[in-house]
């Protein structure tokens, strides 16, 4: 989630941009030092009309006349040998400019993993939240109906009634909105991770079980996924109780 969280970061992918572009603009800097300037350079004149006194030229035995139509191309090529430091004053402050994106990066990338690792935890709580209060909600109408019966034997009061009946009320309020704050906390680290999977499509939605089979993968083949155990552990004595 905390890459899934980066991947579909607007500012994540800004700043993946910026670096792109710095790193063409790089190259650019680094080809100037080297490689040189060619151009090709034509042109052409045309004369559609002479006329009028003194237009008439002279003929020359081996020269040609009057062209009414010339042109001309050429190519020339310059390399700067020096012109300074300015070149590499350019290059040097790309580096830097280079550093300064990939540190907001990796503060970004931080930021957003430490949003969705807390959401997360707090999602999982919450999901076992629901199974305490749904538990506690059973245990309390069990004692409201053992209260009930003592009360109407005679063996318990009226006030020790109506402590049963508070606590049965406010453990099956507690067990309702435990999957409430379930849900909520659910939409608070899709929201940290940047992407709804209510609102997406059946294909989004099946390309990001890929992705996260793909990831297990990798971290299993890493070492970083524990075996399945292969025994039951050993139970606690009130547990075997």
């Amino acid at each position: 989630m905390a890459k899934e969280a980066i991947r579909n970061s607007p500012e994540i992918r800004s700043i993946d941009n910026t670096i792109r572009g710095r790193d063409e603009l790089l190259k650019g800097e680094r080809r100037q030092l080297g490689i040189p300037d060619v151009a090709v350079v034509g042109g052409f004149q045309h004369v559609p009309f002479v006329g009028g006194v003194g237009s008439e030229q002279a003929s020359i035995p081996g020269f040609p006349g009057r062209q009414t139509f010339t042109w001309s191309v050429g190519a020339q090529a310059s390399l700067t040998l020096f012109d300074g430091t300015s070149n590499y004053a350019r290059i040097r402050r790309i580096f830097r400019e280079l550093d300064r994106l990939r540190t907001d990066r990796a503060v970004i990338a931080q930021r957003l993993e430490q949003n969705v690792r807390a959401a997360l935890h707090q999602a999982g709580f919450s999901y076992a939240n629901i199974a305490l209060t749904r538990d506690a909600a059973e245990a309390s109408a069990r004692n409201l109906e053992l209260v009930t019966d003592l009360y109407q034997l005679g063996a318990a009061d009226i006030i020790q009634l109506v402590d049963a009946q508070n606590q049965a009320v406010a453990a099956a309020l507690a067990a309702a909105n435990a999957r409430y704050d379930f849900l909520i906390d659910a939409l608070r680290a899709q929201r940290a991770s940047g992407a709804f999977s209510l609102e997406g499509t059946q294909e989004e939605r099946d390309d990001f079980i890929q992705r996260l089979d793909a990831f297990a993968a990798q971290r299993k083949a890493a070492g970083y996924i524990s075996a399945p155990r292969t025994e039951e552990p050993p139970l606690n004595p009130r547990e075997q109780q």
